[in-house]
């Protein structure tokens, strides 16, 4: 394929995801405070969450924010303009596999059907979310390109190729904190070096060592304990709430945790491949995605027997702690894999086609194509009946409409405790605090008890009524009577006092 060609391709793949970046955009959870990181960024300053009464400093990753800040100050906020720079991370990132598939030949004649495919799924739809997934996918697919033309190198330092590969793999654990895992994989992966094994020590060492440093310390900072088991969120009872105690390495619950995430994922990375949030529960839909990730690992497996890249070194670390942590429920965590994952279930497919019929390894590789689409086809029949919604939409979205009937209803310095305090505030400016425990994502003494403590105020409640009782307990916990009930399709609406001398204890 020529280079026009190509670049053809990629600009038609990328301009697909309009649709998801035009849409009215609901900013919930996550995707807030990197909105609100991303707007200190263009202000001049680090990433703080503008929620919160005090501003404290983000606990998410900066990488993200830095690449869409310039478009955010240019265009004075704009969402829309956010998410095309996302669609352009993933235009670049497209553009990245392709140079770096250009030097094995079974790749090289694959990328055009793996990238159609994977612009089509989970992929697609978080080009038009502002999270971390698409410019995870960039770093990660940087990194592996640079890794693997370090370890050809014939230079002790592989030239430019060395620093770049170690800025890349410090600039993954700075996008997301799974990103971590690459520093490790990169490590095992320039050890594995027989021929040179004096530079492989120093190179791994190099780079898993500095490589993870920066974001080791950072959220050592901004997210203290984190890498302590007593302390760690990843090895909590229960993700959402941290008051429910930590798992022991050493255990039947933590042995049942990976039995039940390796489970999920022979659900999970295969809907990853489709626009999907979570797995369908058809169960015919469900026994083709345990096929499909059974074709994953054997095609995962004949790539470590003809000879690893940096891409298979990196994925068992991340799965590895994908599979002890308590949050393994939503497509995404693969969404950040599935060009690789398509490579693997398309050599797979190409492999068994031709290991089965009798087809030349030409013919082999177009059956094997044409029996994946034509799955995908049925597959996706069956997933139409999915009840899909985006969750990221303001159309016909409830919570987007309370914050808005919420606004006509306080003052510009009333402080609201709700569920979801970035949301809030990126619609509608209002301060607010989360009644869950999930939702405060700050430092220890910014939470809500030390933040009443202090003497901060909150004025105001709102929540949906199937959250009646975990809100109400949160604002008698936190010393605070509500009154003056109002109620507006499935949501409530109280003002807020304190009792005297009630406030909690940080």
């Amino acid at each position: 394929m020529t280079t026009r060609r190509v670049a053809l391709l990629l600009l038609v793949l990328t301009a697909l995801t309009a649709p998801t970046w035009l849409y009215p955009y609901f900013p919930r959870y996550d995707s807030g405070a990197y909105i609100m990181g991303t707007a200190s960024l263009a202000d001049g300053r680090l990433p703080r969450i503008l929620s919160h009464p005090l501003e404290p400093p983000a606990t998410y990753p900066p990488v993200t924010m830095a690449l869409l800040a310039p478009a955010y100050r240019s265009t004075g906020g704009s969402d829309v303009a956010m998410r095309f720079m996302l669609a352009l991370c993933w235009l670049a990132t497209m553009a990245l596999l392709v140079w770096q598939w250009g030097d094995d030949p079974r790749r090289r004649a694959r990328w055009p059907w793996v990238l159609c495919v994977a612009g089509a799924g989970s992929i697609w739809l978080y080009v038009g979310r502002i999270q971390s997934e698409i410019p995870y996918l960039l770093v990660t697919a940087a990194a592996i390109g640079c890794l693997d033309r370090l370890k050809r190198n014939a230079r002790f330092f592989g030239g430019w190729w060395g620093p770049a590969a170690l800025a890349l793999v410090a600039a993954a654990g700075l996008t997301r904190q799974i990103g971590l895992m690459l520093a490790v994989g990169a490590g095992a992966y320039l050890l594995w070096d027989r021929r040179r094994w004096r530079r492989g020590v120093v190179l791994a060492l190099l780079v898993a060592g500095v490589g993870a440093a920066p974001a080791a310390l950072l959220y050592a900072v901004t997210q203290p304990g984190q890498f302590s088991p007593e302390k760690s969120s990843v090895l909590r009872r229960d993700g959402w709430d941290p008051h429910r105690g930590q798992l022991s390495l050493v255990s039947r619950e933590f042995l049942g945790r990976i039995k039940s995430n390796v489970v999920l994922s022979s659900q999970l990375a295969p809907g990853a491949l489709f626009a999907l949030d979570f797995p369908p529960r058809n169960r015919g839909v469900q026994a083709a995605f345990v096929a499909l990730f059974a074709l994953m690992a054997l095609g995962h497996a004949r790539q470590w027997i003809r000879g690893p890249t940096a891409a298979e070194f990196y994925l068992l670390p991340y799965i590895g702690l994908l599979w002890v942590t308590p949050w393994l429920v939503e497509t995404r965590f693969f969404t950040v894999l599935v060009p690789w994952l398509l490579l693997y279930l398309f050599d797979a497919v190409a492999w068994l086609s031709g290991r089965f019929g009798r087809a030349t390894p030409a013919g082999a590789e177009r059956v094997g194509v044409g029996l994946f689409i034509g799955l995908l086809l049925v597959a996706a029949t069956i997933i139409a009946r999915y009840d899909f919604t985006d969750r990221w939409s303001r159309i016909q979205n409830p919570e987007a409409d309370a914050y808005e009937w919420a606004v006509s209803l306080t003052q510009p310095g009333d402080v609201v405790m709700t569920r979801d305090p970035f949301a809030l505030y990126v619609l509608t400016g209002r301060r607010a605090m989360s009644y869950t425990a999930s939702e405060q994502k700050y430092q220890p003494r910014y939470r809500l008890p030390g933040y009443l403590a202090g003497g901060g105020r909150l004025d105001a409640l709102l929540y949906p009524e199937s959250e009646a009782d975990i809100a109400l307990t949160r604002t008698k916990e936190a010393g605070l009577t509500a009154f003056e009930m109002r109620h507006r399709d499935g949501w409530v609406f109280a003002r807020l006092t304190a009792q005297p001398d009630s406030f909690p204890q940080p």
